[in-house]
């Protein structure tokens, strides 16, 4: 697969959150980058502000075919951690204080 130089702005709707996604696969030589912004800044499993900034080889991000599939990938991954469970079961519970 040959990977674009170019800055790609991308859309990935996850559980319901809209996140925007910028990929910039020659940040420096092979390295890609990843700026992942939710909507709101609302929490994921791999950021509790919304953002991330996240380098990686290009190579990483072109095994699973595109910079969406490899967040969603990093996102389900995420979510099935214990905090990442927890975290959602404490948003759905009914807070009395």
């Amino acid at each position: 697969m040959t990977t674009p130089r170019e800055k790609q702005e991308l859309i990935l709707i996850w559980r319901g959150i809209n996140i925007q996604i910028t990929y910039t696969p020659q940040y420096f030589e092979n390295i890609a980058h990843l700026e992942i912004q939710s909507e709101k800044n609302k929490r994921l499993p791999m950021t509790e502000t919304g953002y991330r900034s996240h380098f990686t080889q290009a190579a990483d991000i072109e095994v699973y075919g595109s910079p969406i599939e490899f967040v969603q990938a990093w996102l389900e991954d995420r979510a099935n951690t214990k905090e990442w469970k927890k975290y959602e079961a404490d948003r759905k519970q009914l807070k009395l204080f």
